[in-house]
């Protein structure tokens, strides 16, 4: 139907004489150049929460990995702790 419009030519009065084909075109581009910007923004905006969720995914890495660390450390250090105080004992009951 659109195609017959614009084949079939003519002008619009009331817009100045402006040719009803050049009219459509023009908003048909209109049309898709809004639609196109839409999209691209959205591409924007899933390609930045990407960026953001793999970085807070990393940032729980780290932290669960310096938990875990923190974690051995005081695992050695008490386990360290008693068998000082093992030793001690053994070296209080031999006297």
């Amino acid at each position: 139907m659109i195609a017959e419009i614009i084949t079939r030519g003519g002008v619009v009065a009331v817009l100045n004489n402006v040719g009803l084909a050049e009219l459509i075109l023009t908003g048909c581009w209109y049309i898709w150049w809004e639609r196109r910007q839409s999209y691209a923004y959205e591409v924007q905006l899933m390609e930045a929460g990407a960026r953001t969720e793999a970085a807070r995914v990393a940032n729980e890495e780290r932290k669960a990995a310096k938990v875990a660390e923190r974690r051995a450390f005081k695992q050695d250090f008490r386990q360290a702790l008693v068998e000082r105080a093992e030793k001690l004992e053994k070296v209080a009951v031999k006297r």
